[in-house]
């Protein structure tokens, strides 16, 4: 009777042991496909960000990115790397005016999510104010027509970005 109590425990035993190996062969094996699928989007689109650079310098300059987290005091940030997407709060574009001349604009910008951080959605609106100071050097942005590249493109100057308030941030939904 014992011998076979002992015998049947061992032989249910078994199966924990190899389902436990197999999961985390798996676990490791989808945690690596994972890490290969972000570090070749981050690579896909760095490569469509330089394109768009090239093709269009006109319409990529005057854009910045104004990304927005939650700094909480007992995560870690380690310093040229990004916070743990649990703390991203959403990102917004602002569409700078660059001319020859000064330029002063306070605008409200709408936040907007980023799956390629995290899946979730995302609310909030901050409001920024930009000042646009042009150098002595003659910023120069011609255009040619379509089946011509841009012949000249050249911006110097100052941009000063001020965040004027933020209201409404929220990441839970």
């Amino acid at each position: 009777g014992v011998s076979i109590m002992v015998f049947s425990m061992v032989i249910l035993a078994l199966p924990v042991g190899v389902m436990g190996g197999t999961f985390s062969q798996e676990w490791d094996r989808f945690a690596r496909e994972k890490q290969e699928k972000t570090v070749a989007l981050e690579k896909k689109m760095d490569f469509i960000t330089s394109a768009i650079k090239k093709l269009d310098p006109v319409k990529i300059a005057p854009l910045v990115l104004i990304e927005v987290w939650h700094n909480h005091p007992h995560l870690p940030c380690h310093a040229n790397a990004r916070p743990p997407p649990t703390t991203f709060l959403g990102e917004a574009k602002v569409d700078v005016q660059l001319s020859d001349r000064p330029e002063e604009k306070e605008v409200c910008v709408q936040l907007e999510e980023n799956h390629g951080l995290v899946k979730r959605s995302v609310s909030g609106k901050l409001r920024v104010k930009y000042l646009w100071t042009p150098s002595q050097a003659k910023t120069v942005i011609r255009k040619a027509n379509a089946e011509i590249a841009i012949e000249d493109f050249h911006i110097h100057g100052t941009l000063q970005l001020t965040l004027i308030s933020a209201e409404g941030q929220d990441n839970r939904r």
